[in-house]
């Protein structure tokens, strides 16, 4: 029985962490790749699962028969993954929405929860029934569920980084996962499923034979996709480490998509002359460019105009493969012309020697956690240390020529005071895009239509849009004063790597195409002082030591707010080490199964450590309530003294990974102590809520999650975060020390 009960929890661990790395980057694609809507989804996913844990405790199946609940819930979980895969792959065309077109935010909520609602509450229904196997003898084995699941967890997110990502698309993986729970439902049968070990063995490697060739299911992963694609054929889709990706044609238009979002289109001959023409006429003889992104829409063509030489940094080798096998010849043959360089573009600036004339930024806005990190002071710094004497540095933002909103207001002016923070010179031409130009030198850049012009005819420039009839109608004296008049407002922050609030304000310009709360909710946090929530989470405080206070005889009240603040503290300090994995190195896509796997072993080893070697009592819970604060100051002092100050990406890899292991072994070793501290009060009882600590522990995991990602870092940053979990733990000793329960229990 326990060797049956053991393969179950390994198995529930495995499952979870595969499905959520796989439904999470499913989920960044239908909400066009907003790192917002990857808290909200991670978010709703764990509050889920908590609420399945709560009703787990009262339904009497997984009491009397938990091996037969658990093989019907198997079969079931296997069935809705693949089904939540489609279904949130249908979530733009069920909400009217077309390739590319942004989605708000109570709609990518509202979408979220009802998509993922089913499975993840499931999965709770799941560790409840594991736990019944155990619970139902001795009240500690809790732990020992928890510790099962969490090894099987760190396995699944090393099956997803290193097999699945690399080799299959999700719909294969989710359909492998099928596969697997149906072995599951004979290994764990009451009598004789030991026998069909072998046979099932055989079965997996003949499905991993024709998952490899996946031939078919490549026709059907193809055909599952076009139905959010219904704006263009979709010729081809890759799910690279990086993220998703699509190209589609339309008429003569092909457009290549990452994470559901347009990242190059052809032709598009307008934007490719924007982004190039602007800067290299406001050098006087440019001889070497970098562009960084977006060199497969005609740039590059635009870019040999001016006879210079060009190393072009593109992070996902796969963009460019899937350019020059679908765009036409005229789009990807200027890519012979240059030298391409694939790595992070930041992560290329900060190594190499090189300087250049003229360094292009063509991403787009900063509307994602990844790409905002090229708009911060620091990369402004790092590009303006690789410029050559007189050399310019060059990016775009839409904006609008007639009238510019509060926020976009906002928006362009954090832009205009972080550029100025670091460059001596400093000029935005106005237009529906506005081009922001920055010199490393004082009196390089031109403004004036006739200048501009003037080049244009000296280097025999033959352009469509960015020529010496339309100029003068862009660049007039009005255009200048309107746009200047929208760069300085007073409430403008900078925007720096550890506090992105660029990304923040795009959120609201998102936002504000759709009506309802989220619009005013966003608007109204723009201004919001921390004190607000420093005063928010006392009065928090209060009310807990207030109930403390009148159940002071057998509550179990510090037990519960242990396990909640576990929950968040663990998750958002998790969610703090991916964001700034991705502001310092730039690939957390694919890194994000191998830091949640370190995150996994570290909480199976608190939780074994703690369940085989170590008492609890309340100095115990004390004394391990207290490491994750210190652990999260430790991660301030490195993050904002160390890392930026030169050491090699190794090692800054490594730091994040021992980080995410630290964090997870307290987490593990927290909710041993205080779920076993909670469990021991009902001793004796006929009803044991093995699951009530779970719930507790994922409910605070969900918030953090939600917060963290979609509020705390892009308003206030990492810094304000990190405090916040510090007050919030050492809270948490407060209340047990004064509130420990010391009556008899039950």
């Amino acid at each position: 029985m326990r060797t049956r009960a053991v393969i179950s929890c390994v198995y529930l661990g495995f499952f979870s962490q595969v499905a959520q790395i796989i439904v999470l980057r499913e989920a960044l694609t239908a909400f066009a790749g907003v790192e917002m809507v990857l808290g909200l989804t991670l978010g709703i996913w764990l509050l889920a699962v908590g609420c399945g844990g709560f009703a787990g405790n009262r339904i009497k199946l997984l009491r009397r028969r938990p091996f037969l609940a658990l093989r019907i819930m198997y079969l079931c979980a296997g069935l809705l993954l693949p089904v939540t895969i489609l279904a949130i792959r249908r979530i733009p065309e069920l909400f009217g929405f077309a390739p590319g077109e942004i989605v708000g935010l109570a709609t990518s909520l509202f979408g979220a929860t009802v998509m993922l609602f089913p499975l993840c509450f499931l999965l709770g229904l799941l560790f409840v029934a594991n736990a019944r196997v155990y619970a139902d003898t001795e009240a500690k084995w809790v732990g020992t569920v928890y510790l099962l699941e969490a090894l099987g967890a760190a396995l699944g997110g090393l099956v997803v980084t290193f097999l699945f990502i690399p080799l299959w698309s999700h719909l294969t993986a989710s359909l492998g996962m099928l596969f697997l729970a149906a072995a599951v439902l004979v290994l764990i049968k009451e009598k004789g499923g030991l026998r069909y070990v072998l046979l099932f063995g055989l079965l997996l490697l003949a499905w991993l034979a024709y998952a490899g060739s996946f031939s078919h299911l490549h026709k059907l992963d193809l055909r599952t996709r076009v139905l959010n694609r219904a704006a263009g054929h979709l010729l081809a889709v890759s799910d690279s480490p990086y993220g998703q990706l699509a190209v589609t044609r339309y008429g003569e238009q092909y457009s290549l998509y990452v994470n559901g979002t347009l990242a190059v289109s052809y032709p598009d001959r307008m934007s490719a002359e924007e982004a190039v023409h602007f800067a290299l006429l406001s050098h006087p003889a440019p001889h070497s460019v970098l562009l960084i992104g977006g060199g497969a829409g005609g740039t590059i063509y635009e870019l040999r105009k001016h006879s210079v030489s060009v190393d072009y940094v593109e992070l996902d080798p796969e963009l460019v493969r899937l350019a020059r096998e679908h765009f036409p010849t005229g789009a990807v043959a200027p890519l012979d012309d240059c030298r391409t360089i694939y790595q992070d573009g930041r992560a290329y600036l900060s190594q190499t020697g090189a300087e250049y004339d003229v360094i292009i930024l063509n991403l787009g806005e900063p509307s994602t956690a990844l790409v905002n990190r090229f708009f911060t002071r620091e990369f402004f710094q790092i590009a303006k240390d690789h410029l050559l004497p007189g050399g310019v540095f060059s990016f775009r933002v839409p904006s609008s020529e007639s009238y510019i909103s509060p926020e976009r207001e906002l928006f362009l002016s954090s832009l205009h005071k972080t550029l100025i923070d670091v460059f001596p010179g400093v000029a935005v031409l106005p237009g529906p895009t506005n081009i922001f130009l920055a010199a490393a030198e004082p009196g390089v850049l031109i403004e004036a239509p006739a200048q501009f012009i003037a080049r244009i005819k000296e280097r025999g420039l033959q352009n469509a849009f960015v020529n010496e009839y339309l100029l003068p109608f862009r660049l007039t004296a009005a255009a200048y004063d309107f746009v200047g008049r929208h760069l300085h407002a007073q409430d403008a922050k900078d925007n720096t790597d550890l506090r992105p609030v660029c990304y923040f304000y795009d959120t609201i310009l998102w936002n504000l195409h759709f009506s309802g709360p989220q619009k005013w909710v966003l608007s109204r946090l723009v201004g919001l002082s921390g004190r607000v929530v420093w005063l928010a989470g006392g009065l928090g405080v209060i009310l807990i030591l207030g109930i403390c206070f009148l159940t002071r005889r057998t509550n179990t009240v510090p037990f519960l707010f242990s396990l909640f603040a576990t929950g968040l503290t663990g998750m958002a300090m998790e969610v703090v080490l991916l964001f700034c994995f991705q502001v310092y190195l730039g690939y957390i896509y694919a890194k994000i199964g191998l830091l949640v796997a370190c995150f996994m072993i570290g909480m199976s080893v608190g939780s074994y450590f703690l369940t085989r070697r170590v008492r609890s009592s309340a100095g115990t819970l004390m004394i391990f309530q207290f490491l994750p604060a210190a652990g999260a100051v430790a991660f301030l002092a490195v993050a904002v003294g160390v890392i930026p100050h030169g050491i090699s990406s190794g090692v800054v890899e490594s730091i994040f990974y021992l980080l995410s292991l630290a964090f997870g072994f307290c987490g593990g070793a927290l909710f041993v102590i205080a779920n076993g501290l909670y469990t021991e009060r009902f001793r004796g009882r006929a009803y044991l809520p093995v699951a009530t600590g779970y719930g507790v522990d994922l409910a605070g995991s969900g918030l953090g999650a939600l917060a963290v990602s979609s509020l705390l870092i892009p308003v206030w940053g990492v810094a304000f975060t990190v405090w916040l979990i510090v007050a919030l733990n050492l809270s948490v000793i407060m209340t047990v020390a004064l509130f420990y329960p010391r009556g008899a229990p039950g």
